[in-house]
C-alpha cells in the first residue's frame, strides 16, 4: 500500500463540507489536497468553484497540481496506480467533476477514496467496471 492511500484511509467518515480542507469537513477537491498536506507535500489549491464545477478549469487546476493526465478516457485498470488521482465524469451530469483517490483492493483490483456530497462523508469503494467507465483522467501521484 501506498503511503497516500494510507493517509487517504484515514479520511474516513470525516463529513463531506462543500470547499471544505480540513477533519471537519472536506469536498472532493480538498481531499487530495488534505491528504498530500498530510505527508508534507503542498499542492496548489483550488477553491474557485461552484457547486457545479468548470471542466476546463477544473482540468487546468490538476494539470497544475499533478503535472499531465498519463491517461484520459477510455482508461483500463492497469493503467490506473494506488495513490493516483482519478477524475470521474458521471454520465447524469455529462462532464468532469468528481476526483477520487485510487487505492489498491485486498485480493486485487482497485477501490477509490472520495468525499461524496450524496453520502455525506469520505469512503472507500470498489473501482467497478460501471464506475471505470467513468474515469475520464489520471493524474499520477506526486510522492
Amino acid at each position: 500500500m501506498s503511503e497516500i492511500v494510507r493517509v487517504a484511509r484515514q479520511w474516513r467518515g470525516v463529513r463531506f463540507s462543500h470547499q471544505g480542507r480540513n477533519r471537519h469537513g472536506v469536498d472532493c477537491a480538498g481531499l487530495p489536497w488534505c491528504v498530500y498536506n498530510d505527508l508534507g507535500v503542498r499542492l496548489s489549491d483550488f477553491r474557485a468553484y461552484a457547486h457545479e464545477s468548470n471542466p476546463e478549469l477544473l482540468l487546468a487546476h490538476l494539470r497544475e497540481a499533478f503535472g499531465p493526465e498519463v491517461a484520459a478516457a477510455p482508461v483500463g485498470e492497469g493503467e490506473i496506480q494506488p495513490g493516483d488521482v482519478i477524475l470521474f465524469k458521471f454520465h447524469r451530469q455529462g462532464r468532469p467533476h468528481h476526483l477520487g483517490i485510487a487505492a489498491d483492493r485486498p485480493g486485487g483490483g482497485l477501490n477509490y477514496v472520495d468525499a461524496d456530497g450524496m453520502q455525506g462523508y469520505v469512503a472507500e469503494r470498489r473501482l467497478s467496471p460501471k464506475y471505470l467507465s467513468y474515469v475520464t483522467h489520471i493524474f499520477p501521484r506526486p510522492v
